[in-house]
């Protein structure tokens, strides 16, 4: 089916250019155009415009936003900027999606959603993580029983010597914090996905800068501002929710580890435990046990092309967000709730 789509883009930076764009590309054959870019940066803005053919060139997000003849706004900008272009980009009846971190803290979740509420768009979260083959049939398994009922969750995003040097990361002014926020939400996110979103009841966490101010530190990404560094380079906290299960949640993007980048989630259940992304099922059968290693998942597309196709086919649908905001406060309001328990240096309940 062919459905007449355009779409304006705020933010021409990496993620924009090296996964986004390619995303709409892929459905040009069903009707999608990118009508406009905006970016704070006119240069930027009107190179990448020239690279996609969108006539419209603004440095003004509201100007784009104001256009009759934009459908989606597909916003890539820094995390303090998404609550006020999703919030504007809704009450100009747009349909949003919006990158991750979905915000800074609760209190804008809360603004998203009451403007998804009054406006009836439909408003995304790109969490692309849970849009790969694995994490697909990782999700199927659990919602099998194959596993019981999952009563612990160990999940964490580690990277070690990757640390992204832009302001937009380091800044807490522009990122509302580290790894925590930066990658910490996709594995939060995948996590609380794959077993329902229980509520969460209680969290004890710290996020801290450990290695990030030593000048002797490096990056294969490049330098950065060590003396203006304002977030933390590592976090862990634990969470109890209220159906008495719990998850322990690690994250960094300088650690001293065995891996470059670790990203990765156990599940543990009554019935038995799963390993992700690796995908082996840890049980038991007549006394034995048994370790099984699922097989045949082939992924020929990268989730964040695959998130776009499911944005695009809930608009044309008129279906559910895929990643409604509603479901993704929760993974705001715990990663909050750390920085919190952090700073005060005890629990907090919610």
């Amino acid at each position: 089916m062919r459905t007449e789509i355009k779409v304006g883009i705020i933010g021409a930076g990496g993620v924009a250019r090296t996964r986004h764009i390619e995303g709409w590309r892929r459905l040009a054959e069903r009707g999608v155009q990118i009508a406009a870019i905006a970016d704070i940066d006119r240069k930027r803005a009107a190179q990448m415009a020239d690279e996609v053919g969108a006539p419209h060139v603004f440095t003004d997000f509201r100007r784009l936003v104001a256009l009759s003849d934009v459908d989606v706004v597909d916003i890539c900008t820094p995390t303090c900027a998404h609550k006020a272009q999703a919030v504007a980009s809704l009450r100009a009846g747009k349909h949003v999606l919006c990158e991750k971190p979905m915000c800074v803290n609760p209190a804008e979740g809360r603004a998203i959603i009451e403007a998804v509420r009054e406006s009836g768009r439909k408003f995304m979260v790109a969490q692309h993580q849970r849009f790969s083959l694995a994490a697909q049939a990782a999700k199927k398994l659990v919602g099998s029983g194959t596993l019981g009922d999952v009563y612990h969750i160990r999940c964490h995003a580690l990277r070690r010597r990757l640390l992204p040097g832009a302001p937009t990361f380091i800044y807490k002014r522009y990122s509302g914090g580290g790894p925590l926020l930066d990658i910490g939400c996709h594995i939060l996110d995948l996590a609380l996905h794959f077993v329902g979103f229980p509520k969460p009841a209680a969290i004890m966490g710290s996020a801290t800068t450990q290695l990030a101010h030593r000048a002797d530190m490096f990056s294969e990404w490049g330098d950065w501002d060590r003396k203006g560094f304002d977030v933390e380079d590592f976090a862990c906290g634990f969470v109890r929710f209220t159906n008495g299960a719990t998850l322990i949640l690690e994250t960094s993007w300088l650690l001293n580890t065995e891996q470059r980048e670790d990203f990765g989630l156990r599940l543990f259940g009554t019935e038995a435990g799963l390993s992700f992304p690796e995908m082996i099922v840890y049980g038991q059968r007549d006394g034995v046990l048994t370790d099984t290693e699922l097989t045949g998942i082939t992924d020929n597309m990268h989730p964040h092309a695959r998130e776009i196709q499911a944005f695009y086919e809930c608009i044309v649908n008129d279906a559910p967000s895929p990643v409604p905001a509603d479901q993704n406060i929760h993974v705001i309001r715990i990663l909050w709730a750390l920085y919190q328990s952090s700073a005060r240096r005890r629990e907090v309940r919610l």
